[in-house]
């Protein structure tokens, strides 16, 4: 089914133009329209909107497609142009699965940060101003690095593997798995003891485990903050101006709609195709399709911050009258100087 890789494409480069006009609109506006925003959040808006163009550009480059056999899913990737450099694409899609850990894990940061805000300024001050920020950042991509360990070293081709998928990948994909780029996963194998019963491989294990860590951890973090902010903030932001608290408000609505997206578009769909080998069903998906709506997740964060945060509307709406006076003031020349050519 072809159509199903055109659509995935289709989706892929409509979420990486997006990406980059919002992603590139919300840093303009963030470093040098909007006035409320300041300190250590603004570094931390900047921080992740290049996370989101460093996660779009990497996407449009490796293509990375999912297909979901048996008891085994293979990650490859359908960039055809580069499908000759195996070890640059197998990388390229590593760095795609770390890059959206780090997306999720900077969200959890920002959610730490809005709890001390909120809880005591000076406190947030002193554990985010400055250099400190590195220290978050380097939070974000632990869990990035450690996606990317997983994926080599539990993905990674092995004879038993590449042998189990050969055909099916042959035969829907018309492609030769030992020379695809990408990581397999498959749950079960042959006992070393009774070659009739299977045995769960340790390196799926670990890669499953592994990969629903890194969210539990960032869900942990996100639901405690947004939990005990959710209780505390009428009484807490008592003590803050009127403006303060709108702004307030506004920025935890944020929060709540950048992690609530991801959990029902991706995580949600995704859960049942990386469980899926471990049931061992007799199964042959296209699965990929799910992937590509990854690509979707930078530009509606962005939207998201933009539309809700009145900070960024009247921001957006000076931009916009600012080009339309110069476009105007353009034309009012232009027509005076044909006027006295005449």
């Amino acid at each position: 089914m072809p159509y199903i890789q055109d659509f995935s494409r289709n989706v892929a480069e409509f979420g990486f133009l997006t990406t980059m006009c919002g992603n590139s609109v919300l840093i303009y506006l963030t470093g040098w329209m909007t006035k409320q925003i300041q300190g250590p959040y603004k570094r931390m808006i900047i921080i992740f909107a290049c996370l989101g163009l460093s996660f779009s550009v990497v996407e449009i480059l490796a293509r990375p497609f999912v297909h979901s056999y048996n008891g085994a899913f293979v990650y490859f990737s359908l960039a055809k142009e580069i499908s000759g450099m195996q070890g640059i694409v197998t990388f390229l899609l590593a760095l795609y699965a770390g890059l959206y850990a780090a997306l999720i894990s900077f969200v959890a940061v920002q959610f730490i940060f809005r709890y001390c805000i909120l809880n005591n300024q000076d406190m947030a001050t002193m554990l985010f101003k400055g250099w400190k920020m590195a220290l978050w950042v380097s939070y974000a991509l632990f869990f990035g690095a450690l996606r990317i360990f997983l994926c080599f070293f539990c993905g990674k081709f092995d004879e038993y593997s590449m042998d189990y998928t050969r055909e099916e990948m042959l035969n829907v994909y018309n492609m030769n798995i030992s020379e695809t780029a990408g990581m397999i996963i498959v749950a079960y194998e042959p006992s070393e003891l009774d070659p009739s019963q299977i045995q769960l491989r340790k390196s799926s294990a670990i890669f499953w485990c592994g990969t629903v860590s890194i969210l539990l951890v960032q869900y942990i973090v996100m639901v405690f903050c947004g939990t005990s902010m959710h209780f505390q903030m009428v009484e807490k932001l008592k003590h803050f101006s009127l403006t303060h608290q709108r702004l307030q408000k506004q920025f935890f609505k944020t929060l709540v709609c950048q992690i609530t997206v991801p959990t029902v578009l991706f995580h949600m769909p995704i859960v049942p195709v990386l469980s899926a080998p471990f049931f061992n069903l007799k199964i042959s998906i296209q699965s990929g399709i799910i992937y590509s709506f990854f690509s979707l997740y930078p530009p509606i964060d962005s939207f998201l911050l933009m539309y809700i945060v009145s900070d960024y509307r009247n921001a957006l709406s000076k931009l916009v009258s600012r080009n339309k006076q110069v476009y105007t003031g353009s034309n009012a020349f232009s027509t005076q100087v044909s006027v006295r050519m005449t």
